[in-house]
């Protein structure tokens, strides 16, 4: 028996898929406990080498045939040794286990793992055979089970060296079970593998299953392993963000870091698009391993931010998750009456065509597509929320409390809810109650229910003279009979007279959908079956479901004004010197009628709250149906303007009353927690050895280039070993204009990158210094 020496869980990437089937994916955990988007984080277990939200399934994969293979890429960060590994399974099956190197031509391709779409990988990423085939009878309890163990290893045990990547799976020998569970990673974005069987039929792309795009669960499967040499900084737990419409949004990150010999540095990397790899200190406030740092945004839409984080600990020993980074975009959102979001329903994109060809005012939010929901795209103001899901877990039905909808909810905001798997998204049984305090029973109006009933319905019968569902009293709503969508659930609500049923099934004769006011003022609608399911006409929804959503729309008598008025700032933080506000307005008229002699002005709302209107006007003929964009406006902030935050808002109308206003905060010198400090772009330092890089012999500083220069310029700092390190400009009276460093940075080279945007033209001096040694005093001509 080998001893067994130290056990860290360490860096896992998932390869992904796509889904064959409709209900490929179900649900299978409750939700109700998890956290929300921006705070979902991964769990590293310390002894597992597996990485999972909450060590929970929440899924099982209802697909794959006899011959197909599933499997986990894992790339190790310090030399180890395989002692075993588990996976979790829905139900009893057959199936033989291997482990592969990873082959040469997907690590050439692919080196971290991660794949493109499925069915457009060329290479197989599974290449010599390491150990199987492993003939495994899977018990399907739910719970973690060995599909290998130490007794399975050839002699000698099966050791890898650090970054020597391999991959883990099984091939379904007998039929189509064992069906494995996962657990939904949507907001890291990395999957499960399902390669297809036998290896799919493709000519040219055979290995149909080899992808990362599909972005919805993770295999529940982990390696036991133990590192011979010492383990490497374990790093879990880091928060999560999804896509947000908000540029200047501020971060608060999070990563817990564990290491044997005690943690020394944390670093944040933090990327905007494909500029410098910015590095800054995280801190471990509370002496509890968890590392934080705060990050305020400066973007703009259309930019991808990416960050990760890297670790060394006493001895020097680093290790980084940057094949977990986390990737998000400052995405649009149309400042429209309705917010229509999407969590996996059938038919999304042929849905929002729809609805535009209707001529809804909405705007569209795709959770799977952003990798979950940002809490700025629930703060607009809207009229009505609409959510169509497909076994959505955005709503509980119990715990409510900080959920994202929570306000909007609770001052009566009014919604409508279709997904016919709302329930067991939940984890609820088969036939739920609820009770005063349960999200279902106080937002929702519902008091039972029945989930996932054995008898199901396809067609549905309305209400006589119901100004909905009056029309499918005559003839049924008809989602379609196939077999793989027949789960619909039978709901029904609290009969105290603000109830109002809406469809019963046209076999049981139960309800499948109702209206109610709640307590907080809020209209609701719910339905218990998924009509995007209807047929498909034209590449439109079917006439039935048009008249539906027109209907539903219809009876919230959502107030679409004339206008739709959105304003985009480039930059919401300006600098104690002043500067210049840059915004892009976008404007529509969303009639036919034409509003001559209009126009188009700003206001500021100081941080005393009095306010200076108008700061710009310009006149305009509105035509109808007009739509305009009016890119790269700007607005001078002066020097001796006060610091704090301001309002700056636009407006279209008849001067002074406004039509349709638009506003967003921007700040004088910099809010609480933004890194950007005074308004300068941040100065970065960038540590490119992470172990592998040769370090350098002596303390050096290179000269910069270009010089003269306008507006940037950049160097390097060259450190042999770990140091303190003080960078900092001089204007030519000895002022300091800007201290750029003053911390403590690792071995190796750090770019440093000058921004003079927001300078005078002249002569500045740069001062490098480690502790006891002036290393370089350069002068710096900005010419503009």
């Amino acid at each position: 028996m080998r001893t067994r020496a130290t056990r860290f869980g360490i860096i896992v990437l998932m390869l992904a898929t796509t889904m064959a089937a409709a209900h490929d994916v179900v649900n299978l955990i409750p939700t109700r406990d998890r956290q929300d988007d921006a705070s979902v984080r991964d769990v590293v277990d310390n002894i597992w080498l597996g990485r999972t939200l909450d060590d929970q399934p929440e899924y099982y994969l209802g697909s794959g045939a006899l011959g197909d293979t599933m499997a986990v890429h894992y790339m190790p960060a310090a030399a180890c040794e395989i002692n075993a590994a588990q996976a979790m399974f829905y139900n009893a099956g057959e199936i033989q286990v291997f482990v592969w190197r990873y082959s040469d031509a997907a690590a050439a391709m692919y080196p971290t793992g991660l794949a493109p779409f499925r069915g457009t990988s060329p290479v197989s990423p599974l290449g010599e055979v390491l150990l199987g085939p492993i003939n495994v009878t899977v018990q399907g309890t739910g719970d973690w089970e060995n599909i290998f163990d130490e007794n399975d290893l050839p002699p000698g045990g099966l050791s890898l060296e650090q970054d020597e990547a391999f991959v883990v799976g099984f091939v379904k020998s007998v039929n189509e079970n064992p069906y494995p569970l996962a657990d939904d990673i949507s907001n890291r974005g990395t999957s499960y593998t399902w390669f297809g069987g036998p290896w799919m039929d493709y000519a040219d792309y055979p290995w149909g299953g080899y992808n990362s795009n599909a972005n919805v669960v993770e295999l529940m499967m982990r390696v036991d392993v133990v590192y011979p040499f010492g383990a490497p900084p374990v790093i879990s737990e880091m928060t999560t963000y999804p896509d947000t419409p908000n540029p200047n949004k501020t971060l608060h990150i999070e990563a817990t870091i564990t290491a044997e010999a005690g943690v020394d540095l944390v670093f944040l990397r933090f990327q905007q698009n494909d500029g410098i790899i910015r590095a800054w200190d995280m801190t471990d406030n509370n002496v509890d391993n968890i590392f934080e740092i705060d990050v305020t945004l400066d973007g703009y839409y259309g930019d991808t931010f990416q960050y990760w984080v890297y670790a060394i600990d006493i001895n020097g020993v680093g290790s980084n998750n940057q094949e977990q980074a986390v990737t998000f975009e400052i995405v649009p959102l149309p400042n429209k009456p309705i917010l229509y979001i999407d969590e996996g329903s059938v038919n999304t994109d042929v849905m929002i065509a729809t609805l535009e060809y209707m001529g809804w005012q909405a705007a569209y939010w795709d959770v799977n597509e952003h990798n979950g929901i940002d809490e700025f795209v629930i703060g607009r103001d809207w009229e009505l929320i609409f959510i169509n899901g497909f076994g959505s877990s955005l709503l509980p039905t119990r715990e409510y409390a900080g959920i994202l909808f929570e306000e909007y909810l609770v001052n009566g905001g009014d919604l409508v809810l279709i997904d016919q798997d709302y329930l067991f998204a939940n984890g609820e049984d088969a036939t739920p109650v609820f009770l005063p305090g349960d999200f279902a029973y106080d937002i929702l109006g519902l008091e039972s229910a029945t989930n996932d009933p054995i008898l199901s319905e396809y067609e549905f019968d309305g209400i006589d003279g119901h100004p909905i569902s009056d029309t499918w009293f005559d003839y049924p709503y008809v989602i379609g009979d196939d077999p793989a969508f027949l789960w619909t659930d039978s709901v029904f609500p609290i009969m105290d007279g603000n109830e109002s049923i809406l469809f019963t099934g046209s076999a049981l004769g139960e309800s499948h959908a109702y209206t109610y006011t709640n307590s907080f003022g809020g209209d609701i609608a719910f339905f218990g079956f998924d009509a995007n399911q209807a047929i498909l006409v034209e590449d439109l929804m079917s006439i039935d479901w048009r008249m539906l959503m027109n209907n539903l729309l219809n009876s919230f008598n959502v107030e679409i004004g004339p206008f739709c008025l959105d304003v985009i700032p480039r930059k919401t933080v300006i600098g104690t010197g002043g500067g210049t506000l840059r915004f892009d307005t976008f404007f529509e008229n969303l009639t036919a009628d034409p509003y001559p002699g209009m126009s188009m002005w700003t206001k500021v709302t100081n941080p005393d709250g009095s306010f200076v209107e108008p700061l710009f006007q310009m006149d305009m003929d509105v035509l109808p149906f007009m739509d305009e964009e009016y890119l790269d406006m700007t607005q001078c902030v002066p020097t001796l303007t006060a610091e704090g935050r301001y309002v700056f808002q636009v407006a279209v109308g008849y001067y002074p009353e406004p039509t349709a206003t638009v506003s967003f905060d921007f700040y004088k010198a910099a809010p609480p927690g933004d890194l950007s400090s005074d308004g300068w772009d941040e100065t970065v330092f960038e540590p490119v050895n992470d172990g592998n890089e040769t370090i350098p012999e002596q303390y050096s500083v290179s000269e910069a280039y270009p010089n003269p220069f306008n507006p940037e310029t950049t160097l390097s700092v060259y450190l042999p070993e770990q140091n303190k390190l003080s960078v900092t400009l001089y204007n030519v009276a000895g002022q300091k204009v800007l201290e750029l460093a003053d911390g403590t940075f690792l071995a190796g080279e750090h770019k440093l990158m000058i921004d003079g945007s927001s300078l005078a033209t002249g002569v500045y001096f740069l001062r490098t210094i480690v502790p006891g040694n002036v290393l370089n005093t350069q002068k710096l001509i900005l010419m503009k």
